[in-house]
């Protein structure tokens, strides 16, 4: 299956549009310098709306005599477009078919999968479902084929873990720097970050203090957390509740060798 022009395309087929340019050419720049130098007066605006009017008109008799011959040529080149597209009409409408199929196995993949995720969340979460919903723990990366279910159980199982013991970490920070570093941790569950919440500031003072005169809204929000909002309750103590959760999963690492053997082999997620 080949296309084939037999139609000539060299140099030289096609006639060149033969027209007296260069007479126009010399002629029209004659005549427009000598408008162009014309010194007009305000009193002259009638003069100088007729001149106007007259450059006007030559533009407009060149521009449509151009358009008339490329029409023309281009009446040739716009059949031959035309009858390519009907000639591939039914093969783009044969991709199109293809297509639609790829796109209906990959959201049934894609589906499974998500369904598979939620599957292990529920499975490891406990109570920090309330400080990380399942979306945030839902990364692109884990529809890839090389993920398997294995792969993605590993993930959840270490995530929980991990953010377990990060949690029990912020319940050591003395008090008055708790609060503001749980906030920061719940914002993107970086242990780093929150901790740097009780680092004191450049004049020294605690950055409860130092912050605390232009962020009215962030001061409601740990008296939030303080009176028992639903993130700080499980913030205070999940760290407990997760220990004693996790002798009843420590089989889970037996199964596998040790919970190392999941730090090692494992595929944690990036929250």
């Amino acid at each position: 299956m080949e296309l084939r022009i037999t139609t000539k395309m060299e140099p030289g087929t096609l006639p060149e549009i033969q027209w007296n340019s260069s007479e126009l050419k010399e002629e029209i720049q004659k005549k427009a310098q000598e408008y162009a130098s014309i010194a007009y007066t305000d009193s002259q605006t009638a003069e100088m709306r007729k001149d106007r009017a007259t450059l006007n008109r030559l533009v407009k008799a060149f521009e449509e005599e151009r358009k008339q011959v490329k029409k023309f040529y281009a009446a040739p080149y716009e059949k031959f477009e035309a009858q390519v597209k009907e000639v591939l009409e039914p093969v783009r409408s044969a991709v199109k078919v293809i297509d639609d199929g790829l796109y209906e196995i990959e959201q049934k993949y894609r589906s499974e999968k998500t369904e598979k995720m939620r599957e292990y969340y529920d499975l490891y979460v406990g109570d920090l479902r309330s400080v990380i919903p399942f979306e945030k723990t839902v990364k692109e990366s884990m529809y890839k084929k090389s993920i398997t279910d294995k792969h993605l159980e590993t993930a959840y199982h270490s995530l929980f873990n991990r953010m377990s013991e990060e949690m029990e970490a912020l319940e050591e920070l003395p008090e008055r720097f708790r609060d503001k570093a749980v906030l920061k941790y719940i914002e993107n569950y970086s242990l780093s970050e929150a901790l740097r919440e009780k680092t004191p500031g450049r004049n020294g003072k605690s950055p409860g203090r130092a912050k605390e005169k232009s962020s009215r809204g962030e001061s409601q929000k740990r008296r939030g957390i303080q009176k028992g909002s639903t993130a700080g309750r499980n913030i205070r103590y999940c760290g407990k509740q997760r220990r004693q959760q996790g002798r009843s999963t420590e089989n889970y690492g037996r199964n596998t060798g040790s919970r190392e053997h999941y730090r090692s082999t494992g595929r944690d997620l990036d929250t």
